[in-house]
């Protein structure tokens, strides 16, 4: 039974300010370079892709002021708690 989890995050920065800067990365010599800028390429892609997906997500739930909006399939079978716990502060009874 785990009973405490501790979450540590350091050196933060501004999404948009990491852009600006421009950043380095050392490369393999025996890689394959091609590859790993294609990849990189559909990675941010799809991290720009879901930013937007999330946005519009938070949108949506400002705009109804309802978290139950938008939910997932499973979100909808019985037994499952995330539209009683959406209700709910921090997911606890107030």
């Amino acid at each position: 039974m785990i009973r405490q989890v501790t979450v540590i995050a350091n050196n933060l920065v501004d999404e948009k300010s990491v852009k600006r800067v421009k950043q380095y990365k050392q490369i393999n010599l025996f890689g394959d370079t091609t590859k790993e800028i294609k990849k990189e390429k559909i990675d941010d892609k799809k991290r720009q892709k879901d930013r937007k997906i999330q946005e519009t997500i938070l949108e949506l739930q400002k705009k109804y002021g309802n978290k139950n909006v938008i939910l997932k399939a499973s979100d909808l079978e019985d037994g499952s708690t995330t539209k009683e716990r959406n209700n709910q502060i921090g997911g606890h009874h107030a």
